[in-house]
């Protein structure tokens, strides 16, 4: 079969524009290096590519589907040390993915799921010690979390809804004494009864949160953990009174109104005649 020049012609012409849409291309950075390179279609990036730091040094690898990252790449820190490595989708973060410190130790691990973070995740101090393990729902942390000093020590536990934490928390030092104990309310703040306690692990204080801030009697002890004073808070000022002890028997009293002393009385007896003890509750 004989096909018409014309035809033939229109066939060569297609085939080419088909044929040269797809090229290797390399740009070139203001300083004259290298800056990417890799193949496009048309205008769009496609297949395999490289970027690159203003030093020469390998910025970042991977694949383009129409424009979008694709499937597996790898990012690296300026000193050549790898950054982060994972899965594309769409142009979208998906799979496990990992990232590292300046130092080439690992610094998280996980999942993202379109984007967004998702299920178990770890991250890593620079030292390669653990500092912190949970799940993300939907990039925010949700569900029971465990965080870690730099020694490896536990340094917290505790849920989390919505990304703040809620419900019972404890926090520890890096010996691995009780730092504080206590509950949050729904937006993330300190709520209810905390206990603060010191590194030695005596009691420090205790009191009552009301949205993250100190009010009503507050009691504070000294090393041997005997109460030292209590205060009546309100918004973390002392508002009411703040009565001070020595070996466990009070020995003065003062007054204050938000914050601004009004009287001081330093025996129970002229304490007694001026207030009444059912104010102390």
């Amino acid at each position: 079969m004989k096909f018409p020049k014309s035809l033939f012609i229109i066939m060569l012409c297609t085939s080419f524009s088909i044929y040269s849409q797809k090229h290797y291309e390399k740009i070139q950075g203001d300083n004259g290096k290298l800056k990417a390179e890799g193949w496009k279609n048309g205008n769009d990036k496609t297949g395999f590519w490289k970027f690159y730091f203003d030093e020469g040094h390998l910025k970042s690898e991977g694949y383009y589907n129409a424009d979008k990252k694709s499937n597996f790449w790898k990012f690296y820190h300026s000193n050549t040390y790898l950054k982060l490595e994972g899965y594309f989708k769409n142009g979208k973060k998906d799979n496990y993915w990992k990232t590292y410190h300046t130092n080439g130790n690992l610094e998280s691990e996980g999942f993202y799921k379109n984007g967004t973070k998702t299920t178990y995740w770890k991250t890593y101090h620079n030292n390669g010690k653990l500092k912190a393990e949970g799940q993300y729902v939907n990039n925010v942390r949700s569900g029971f979390w465990r965080q870690f000093h730099t020694n490896g020590a536990l340094q917290s536990e505790g849920r989390y809804t919505s990304g703040k934490p809620s419900g019972f928390w404890k926090f520890f030092y890096a010996n691995g004494k009780v730092e504080k104990e206590g509950e949050f309310d729904a937006n993330g703040k300190p709520t209810s009864y905390w206990t603060f306690f010191r590194q030695s692990g005596t009691k420090a204080k205790e009191g009552h949160f009301v949205s993250g801030k100190e009010n009503k009697w507050w009691l504070f002890y000294d090393d041997m953990e005997k109460v030292n004073h209590k205060c009546q808070l309100t918004n973390g000022i002392k508002n009411g009174y703040c009565l001070m002890y020595n070996n466990e028997a009070l020995v003065s009293a003062k007054k204050f109104n938000f914050g601004k002393e009004i009287k001081e009385w330093t025996d129970l007896e002229s304490f007694k005649k001026e207030n009444k003890l059912s104010d102390l509750r």
